[in-house]
């Protein structure tokens, strides 16, 4: 697209936003909203340096996060070493070629991004092959037992037989609740993951650690790996895709899926923005208290924070995390309290949504 056509739909975003009326995230059509809001960001290359597509994503983003997006009937799954240790990644964080490097509890973890991010789009696409996966594996249905790769820790090394899903536009759309999201949008998603590698302390659930029980260990893989690859890509507006996991970290993915290390994700997070949908996920997904205490200082790093300024950290962690996520009932309440060492939030689950 060039600089004309693309001020050209600019100008035309702009035209509708200004006829939405105020207050706007009370009037306005959050699927109609959101889609323009993702034509924007796909004029950044083009105009990342015009001070009305700056004003403009910044407005249409800033009310996007007010807003409570419309409740999906549809839930994925969400396995559960992913959104443990995948810190998210934009492009201020690392240069071109760069090695992303973070630590968690579970070790020093490693990414090589060629596009430069890990956002909440792309933990989507995972919660989406991993659904896909294990509905193609029950012939439609979840599995009821576990079968899993590996048996023991010192028994994990690459399999030669390779899982593999067929996925469509189509069910993309469904199970990611995205139903305008373009054919070539979802293609673009499905590559980023494809090339991003990963070199990670993962957590396992193995079936005979301990004392011939089921438990968690931490793996260390010994080189960088992607999820999946993309074997093949028929059609070219109605694509499907044949995807592998022919990889150690892709085989460590499905053995965690088939023994049952995943939770249940509602499509309606998808919708959220890209800090609560993180927030969700690290915190809250797979912990069972009814009320959580986080330090403000382990919520900036589980979402890739880097404000120096605590005010303003955290006024961005409540507008952009917490407050959209108490509007779709996901959060019952918060308090913000001195800890022990640092300032804390304290999250009440709701009883519905948490």
């Amino acid at each position: 697209m060039d600089y004309n056509q693309a001020a050209a739909t600019l100008n035309g975003i702009t035209e509708r936003y200004r006829k939405i009326p105020t207050p706007k995230y009370r009037h306005a059509n959050f699927e109609a909203l959101q889609s323009d809001f993702h034509q924007l960001q796909d004029l950044k290359v083009v105009l990342k340096d015009d001070d009305l597509y700056r004003k403009m994503i910044s407005s249409i983003g800033f009310v996007l996060a007010k807003m409570t997006p419309p409740e999906s009937k549809w839930n994925n799954i969400s396995e559960r070493s992913v959104n443990k240790i995948i810190r998210p990644c934009s492009k201020h964080h690392i240069q071109e070629n760069e090695i992303f490097n973070w630590k968690t509890k579970h070790g020093n973890q490693e990414a090589i991004l060629p596009q430069r991010k890990w956002t909440s789009k792309h933990y989507m696409v995972l919660d989406i092959v991993a659904y896909l996966h294990l509905l193609q594996r029950g012939n439609g249905n979840l599995p009821k037992t576990d079968a899993p790769l590996f048996n023991n820790a010192w028994e994990i090394e690459l399999q030669d037989e390779t899982a593999e899903i067929t996925l469509t536009d189509a069910i993309f759309r469904k199970f990611s609740n995205l139903k305008k999201i373009p054919s070539k949008n979802i293609y673009r998603l499905l590559q980023e993951v494809e090339s991003s590698q990963f070199k990670l302390n993962f957590p396992i659930r193995l079936p005979f650690h301990r004392n011939g029980k089921k438990a968690e260990d931490n793996f260390s893989m010994p080189g960088f790996d992607s999820f999946f690859s993309i074997a093949s890509v028929r059609g070219d507006h109605h694509r499907t895709y044949e995807i592998r996991f022919n990889t150690l970290l892709g085989q460590l993915f499905i053995h965690n899926l088939q023994m049952g290390n995943c939770d249940f994700i509602n499509a309606g997070i998808y919708q959220l923005p890209d800090a609560s949908q993180i927030l969700y996920r690290r915190f809250l997904l797979n912990n069972n208290l009814s009320t959580i205490p986080i330090n403000v200082e382990t919520i900036k790093q589980a979402l890739g924070y880097t404000y120096t300024n605590h005010s303003d950290l955290i006024k961005t962690i409540k507008i952009n995390a917490i407050d959209p996520l108490v509007r779709c009932n996901l959060i019952a309440s918060y308090q913000f309290t001195d800890g022990l060492i640092d300032k804390k939030f304290i999250l009440t689950k709701s009883l519905s949504g948490g």
